[in-house]
């Protein structure tokens, strides 16, 4: 299983959809969305913000 990026951006979008009016927060408790290495969380961190500015 790894970090599929198109995936986790289309859940992100998703999500900011359904929570454009509502006060969000976003908590990673299993690193492994991550697939355990710094570099896709730190895209993880990019995704999220570009789908919850677009919402």
């Amino acid at each position: 299983m790894g970090f599929d990026e198109d995936e986790v951006y289309r859940w992100l979008c998703q999500v900011a959809a359904a929570t454009r009016d509502c006060v969000m927060e976003i908590i990673l408790k299993d690193i492994r969305t991550c697939n355990g290495t710094n570099r896709n969380l730190v895209k993880f961190i990019e995704l999220a913000r570009r789908a919850f500015d677009k919402a």
